[in-house]
């Protein structure tokens, strides 16, 4: 039997490009979306309906709690982490590498540090409101994703 080992050279990939953040509800609300581009459609409620509903059926399926943490559809990538009553949501486009990891977690690891945001996202999930404009969220959304 004959194994092969595939080598990836590093040096020629290419960083997979940001198209939205999302925060979401473990119910599927959306509270919290942003577009890198606007010429990439975002129905972030779609987005969270179905995410919702294919955590659902991992859980009945297999019988474990938790929620997918990626999925690839072609070119495209969504990372998702699971933070208290929230899943965090990243999709890029192209290959998903370290840096795109690297970035969703900095930006988890700000959303819940920094207590005013932390505040404001409470906040609209107990309103069941999306956040709209925030200041504190598009300052910190242009240092972790530049």
């Amino acid at each position: 039997m004959v194994f092969v080992q595939k080598s990836v050279d590093i040096t020629k990939q290419i960083d997979a490009e940001p198209v939205a953040i999302l925060i979401i509800e473990k119910s599927g609300l959306t509270i919290f979306s942003h577009e890198f581009r606007k010429d990439y459609p975002l129905e972030d409620q779609m987005i969270g309906g179905f995410l919702t509903a294919l955590n659902a059926f991992g859980t009945a399926m297999f019988s474990e709690s938790g929620i997918v943490d990626q999925i690839t559809f072609k070119e495209y990538t969504l990372l998702m982490r699971e933070v208290h009553s929230y899943v965090f949501c990243y999709i890029v486009k192209g290959t998903t590498f370290y840096s795109s990891l690297r970035r969703l977690e900095g930006f988890i690891y700000y959303v819940t540090n920094i207590n005013a945001i932390w505040t404001e996202l409470n906040q609209a999930s107990d309103l069941k409101v999306k956040i709209y404009q925030s200041m504190l969220m598009h300052e910190l959304i242009s240092e972790v994703f530049s």
